[in-house]
């Protein structure tokens, strides 16, 4: 019985499926990080959460362009081109 149970398929279908977007992950990554300068963190982070659609939570005082890095992740998307709605979600602590 072999140890890989035929997943190699699956294997070389994932690693097809990362050759193909790398390069458009490495142009978000350039977009977004022309916006958000230092933050290479904050934006593979952010691109994780995309790519893995899931969610991810932004925290922080006021003025530390959370707006601003979920904008531009929105428009490195497609989701903030012309034509397209998006709105800011505010829970400020009660």
């Amino acid at each position: 019985m072999s140890t890989t149970g035929g997943t190699s398929g699956s294997v070389e279908a994932v690693e097809a499926r990362v050759a193909e977007l790398a390069p458009m992950i490495d142009r978000a990554r350039a977009g977004i990080g022309r916006v958000l300068v230092g933050q290479r963190y904050l934006v593979d982070r952010l691109l994780i959460g995309l790519l893995c659609d899931g969610h991810v939570l932004l925290e922080g005082v006021p003025g530390l362009a959370k707006t601003t890095a979920v904008k531009a992740l929105a428009r490195a998307s497609t989701c903030g081109s012309p034509g397209s709605s998006s709105h800011r979600i505010c829970c400020p602590p009660t």
